[in-house]
Parts: structure tokens; C-alpha cells; sequence
């Protein structure tokens, strides 16, 4: 379950993390499967949405990091992935994913095929199982919510 603290910077936690949301980025509540789902501001000229998700497995539910990058990876034609790289906070473990390329996948309104399509992920491995954080949208609005996104993951805390 999620839950919204109330603070000027917007802290949300699930999943036994807690990590603080862009004051720019919408709340749309929880979805199927979904922790969280986060509206981000399109940059000037896009008309695509672009939304970051959250969602948690515990006990080892939902594949291992590589089933998941493999998952994601296989949404995207002509993709131009970035190699995953990890990095440790504390007792936290998380790799990064990046790909763009045209994508193949579900989004809000139904079955889409979308070039100049970008995912910045991130999988956080922690006590009580993965969470993982999406960022989806065209190349140019996830690129300008890269730093936003960064921080956002990198000030994930148990």
C-alpha cells in the first residue's frame, strides 16, 4: 500500500522504502499491480505522456534483475540500451536501466507502437523484496525528468 506523507517536498512509501516525489510530477494513486503511478511534464513539443510507475515483489516474486531488464529491453525496437550499472545506498542495492529506440508496450489508452520512446528504470533491492521505479515517455520529457528521477531513486531509504 502507498502512502503520501504530507510535507512541501511530496514523500511517499511502500514496499518498506520511502523516497520523496518531484513537486512537479502528479499523483495518479495506485493501478493493478502498481504501487504508484507519477504524471511527469512533457517537454515543449511532445504530445505522448510520460509516466513514471512503481511496484514491488517480496519474496522473490516478479523474476530476478535480468528477467526484468530482459523484459523491458524486448518492449523496444531499434533500441539503444545503455549497459545497466549498479550502485549501493546503505543496505539498498540498485541497478539502473536505460533504453530508447521505438516502443512496443501498453500505455494509458490501449496497445501503442511509438518511436523516439525512452525508459530510464531503476531496480531497488531491499530487505523486504524489489521495487522498481519506470520512467516511460517520449525521449525528450524523460530526458528532461532524468535529474528528477535520479534524485528521486538515489533518496529511496528504508
Amino acid at each position: 500500500m502507498l502512502t503520501v506523507l504530507a510535507s512541501p517536498t511530496m514523500a511517499a512509501e511502500a514496499g518498506g522504502l520511502s523516497w520523496q516525489v518531484p513537486k512537479d510530477w502528479h499523483e495518479e494513486g495506485p493501478r493493478p499491480v502498481r504501487l504508484a503511478t507519477y504524471t511527469v511534464p512533457r517537454a515543449a513539443g511532445d504530445s505522448d505522456e510520460t509516466e513514471c510507475a512503481v511496484f514491488t515483489f517480496a519474496n522473490g516474486a516478479g523474476g530476478d534483475v535480468e528477467q526484468n531488464i530482459d523484459l523491458w529491453l524486448a518492449q523496444f525496437e531499434n533500441a539503444e540500451p545503455v549497459a545497466p550499472f549498479q550502485i549501493k545506498l546503505g543496505a539498498l542495492k540498485l541497478t539502473f536501466v536505460e533504453v530508447q529506440g521505438t516502443i512496443r508496450t501498453n500505455l494509458k489508452g490501449g496497445r501503442a507502437v511509438r518511436p523516439a520512446f525512452m525508459l530510464l528504470a531503476a531496480i531497488v533491492e531491499g530487505p523486504s523484496g524489489k521495487t522498481f521505479f519506470k520512467l516511460v515517455g517520449p525521449r525528450r520529457s524523460v530526458e528532461a525528468a532524468r535529474d528528477a528521477f535520479g534524485r528521486m531513486v538515489r533518496g529511496v531509504r528504508v
